[in-house]
């Protein structure tokens, strides 16, 4: 119960007694002892409305706690859409491992205010917490947006990730504080909590030092990307032709036993509920086994254009990740200017290849197949010529990838051709 109650239920017991004592005719005594009780009532009346006044107060001023967050929200998401573009040339570039030092700062701010707030801290230290964490996030933002002199479109997707990444996470925690402030919630339900969303903060602040600090080296790790998705092309496009050998060695084993099986349901016959049918072995296998020798040999032709682009793309890692190949070491804008566009006819020519390897599966659309085929040629025919204008000399290895290419889509083509007129 509270203090402010225990003094009232004394206060009217002391008047009670008052009452009922006889002062009747000592009335300067008993005047004496209202005075006394009145004044006490004050105190105790006064002390309601100061609580009642501290509360009001305290809830205000944490009401101004969350209109600070939202403040520094909404000034941290105007920094954000700076990294919308790259920084001008003008001003000097901001070497990355600025950025992530800055990161760490960031890591550092999050630990401290998940500490604090476990603690349950006064509204003062915990609007001055957020103001420096906001100011850490800040400079983190603009750093971000120094470094992206020169960037080309793929290295500023990058940094538009990562320091998204960290505002959000960063922003998540210090929400889910000050409602934690404004609930007044249990320590235990906070010890649960933010030790998780400060995880999270330092996770997006490891993925910072994770990225490309560089137009070259994002390029490359898009064209990794590119590679990756091709090569689970292939994988898949392996385990179909798997599925179909182990089909066919099935079906030969089942000719062979035919005239025992005969005889053994012939006297099994009386026996049998004929109520239960039993699911063939191409209806449990699913769609897998029932491609068609003609649909097999386009699939097996198409498998050969996914390994030959595969391996054109492989090519291109190569020249990338080479500095001596690339004029400038790849940090001219005009080098970067090409990069992008290469990087962007790779990610176009994955696409097809994952629409054409999804196109063998029975029922296979033969002019869906001829015309993701078509565009595909003119996107490796464009790559190539567009790596000759840049390098001058290109390397053989690249050129027998490239030729390798052409061979398996023309060899493709001639297949379909005839097969187009039967649709």
């Amino acid at each position: 119960m509270n203090i402010y109650l225990y003094l009232s239920c004394f206060f009217e017991l002391l008047v009670k007694y008052v009452n009922t004592c006889n002062l009747e005719n000592d009335k300067p005594k008993k005047s004496r002892l209202y005075m006394k009780l009145g004044f006490l009532g004050g105190g105790i009346k006064g002390g309601r409305e100061r609580e009642r006044e501290m509360g009001r107060s305290q809830k205000g001023r944490v009401a101004d706690l969350k209109r600070d967050l939202n403040d520094h929200s909404a000034m941290l998401h105007d920094t954000l859409q700076l990294l919308n573009c790259a920084a001008t040339t003008a001003v000097e570039r901001v070497p990355w491992k600025v950025v992530k030092d800055a990161a760490d700062q960031v890591v550092k701010k999050a630990t401290i205010a998940g500490v604090l707030w476990i603690a349950d801290p006064k509204i003062d230290e915990a609007r001055d917490e957020m103001q420096s964490y906001s100011n850490a996030l800040q400079g983190f933002l603009l750093l971000c947006h120094g470094s992206t002199v020169g960037a080309g479109l793929t290295l500023l997707s990058s940094i538009q990730l990562v320091s998204k990444h960290v505002l959000d996470t960063s922003l998540t925690l210090l929400e889910a504080a000050v409602n934690f402030s404004v609930r007044g919630t249990e320590r235990t339900e906070r010890q649960e909590a933010l030790p998780r969303l400060v995880g999270c903060v330092w996770e997006a602040c490891d993925n910072v030092k994770k990225a490309p600090p560089d137009n070259r080296t994002a390029v490359g790790r898009s064209l990794v990307q590119v590679a990756r998705s091709i090569k689970d092309v292939l994988r898949e496009m392996d385990e179909v032709e798997q599925t179909s050998k182990d089909v066919d060695r099935e079906r030969g084993s089942e000719v062979k036993s035919n005239a025992s099986d005969k005889e053994f349901a012939t006297c099994q016959e009386p026996y049998e509920d004929n109520d239960e049918q039993v699911e063939s072995s191409d209806e449990v296998l699913g769609f897998d086994a029932k491609f068609s020798d003609e649909e097999l040999k386009v699939a097996m032709s198409t498998k050969e254009i996914v390994r030959t682009t595969l391996e054109l793309v492989k090519q291109l890692l190569y020249i990338v990740g080479d500095t001596s190949t690339l004029p400038g070491g790849g940090a001219d804008e005009i080098v970067v200017d090409t990069l992008e566009r290469i990087v962007r006819q790779v990610i176009d020519i994955g696409i097809e290849i994952d629409d054409i390897g999804a196109s063998i599966y029975p029922p296979q659309e033969i002019n869906h197949m001829n015309e993701r085929l078509e565009v595909l040629s003119l996107l490796v025919d464009s790559l190539h010529a567009e790596i000759s204008s840049f390098l001058g000399s290109v390397p053989q290895n690249l050129v027998s990838a490239y030729e390798s290419c052409c061979v398996a889509q023309n060899t493709l083509k001639m297949m379909l051709a005839p097969l187009r007129h039967k649709v």
